[in-house]
């Protein structure tokens, strides 16, 4: 599946959750998380498989333009803009995350994921992620074979500025949009006949992008 301008708001588990060979594209997409969920909850959440196995076709979705917003408070339970795990592949361009525990884990050797023009700004414990060791516990604990997330992070060229978004955290009028369109190392989507390749900027929207007013969505509770 191929899918564009998706939204998951103030949804009680993973905004987007892909396993089981997912290799599809997506673009123009945003995550609200609610506040009140105290379960692990992330943005992303990728894996292979339930076991772990590199078992073909491999997971490797392929995502650019998402913006990713976090509850904005620490819960007693783990909560990352992006969990990528058990032997997944993935692809991820232009990506904002904030307000999240940390930015990512990347748990299990087999894992291998490309995270390139993205922003992570204003999460709460640890921006990037946490430094893990052999003898630390919980989100400290070394659970990739040492692999260094922060450097990663850093080496692929994103970036820990402010997106300066107008209102990502109201629950009935939310605004996503940042203050100015953030093309500073963005990258500009392939032109394979899907992915709109205007979209050259990080997030999932532009300053004056509109694609969320209208009737197809209420943020209002029910």
């Amino acid at each position: 599946m191929n899918a564009k301008h998706l939204v998951c708001t103030y949804n009680q588990d993973d905004g987007i959750d892909w396993d089981l060979g997912y290799t599809g594209k997506l673009q123009f997409v945003v995550v609200q998380q609610d506040p009140a969920a105290v379960d692990d909850t992330n943005g992303f959440e990728g894996d292979n498989d339930a076991m772990g196995t590199t078992n073909a076709p491999l997971s490797e979705p392929t995502i650019y333009n998402a913006t990713l917003i976090g509850k904005n408070v620490d819960v007693d339970k783990q909560q990352y803009a992006m969990l990528l795990r058990r032997a997944t592949k993935a692809n991820l361009y232009n990506i904002v995350a904030t307000g999240f525990e940390a930015g990512v884990d990347v748990r299990d050797a087999p894992t291998s994921v490309s995270l390139e023009a993205s922003i992570f700004h204003g999460n709460l414990a640890q921006n990037i992620a946490y430094v893990e060791t052999p003898d630390g516990m919980g989100s400290e604990k070394d659970d990739d074979m040492g692999f260094d997330e922060v450097k990663w992070f850093l080496d692929a060229g994103n970036a820990e500025t402010d997106p300066m978004l107008l209102a990502p955290y109201d629950r009935e009028a939310p605004d996503f949009r940042p203050k100015a369109t953030l093309t500073t190392g963005a990258a500009t989507p392939p032109s394979d006949g899907f992915f709109d390749t205007k979209a050259s900027y990080v997030g999932a929207f532009s300053q004056d992008d509109t694609w969320l007013d209208g009737a197809w969505i209420s943020f209002t509770p029910n």
